[in-house]
């Protein structure tokens, strides 16, 4: 199974768009292998169904926040690195109800759509 995940300090970035959000998060999942990504824009827009302009415009505004780096080659290739690159995913050893009580307390900090996620947890067996 495939999965893309952003980071919070990304994620809870309000000056970036949810585009550029998600191409970080491609970019930290094309980088867990070898440390870094070297897709190409029209791999990345492709992917991500955008424009390959505005896959350049993403990859502007996340290097100036300093979220990626990118290092050109001399052969040709970019190597682009995050923030995150190599960050250990591992599952979560909490339970349903640890899960839903943290939830529970960043509430309050979140948006509105973490509700349903809540409402979610309060339905699972714990």
């Amino acid at each position: 199974m495939y999965y893309i995940i952003v980071t919070h300090s990304v994620y809870a970035d309000r000056t970036l768009q949810d585009g550029a959000k998600l191409l970080y998060g491609l970019i930290l999942s094309l980088s867990q292998k070898d440390g870094f990504c070297y897709a190409e824009n029209s791999y990345l827009a492709e992917t991500l169904n955008k424009e390959a302009r505005t896959i350049q415009l993403y990859l502007s505004a996340l290097k100036e926040k300093q979220y990626i780096y990118i290092k050109q080659q001399k052969n040709g290739f970019r190597m682009i690195t995050t923030q995150d690159t190599r960050v250990n995913l591992k599952p979560s050893t909490k339970t349903p109800l640890e899960t839903k009580k943290r939830a529970n307390r960043q509430i309050a900090q979140e948006p509105e759509w973490l509700q349903g996620f809540i409402d979610n947890l309060a339905t699972m067996q714990g």
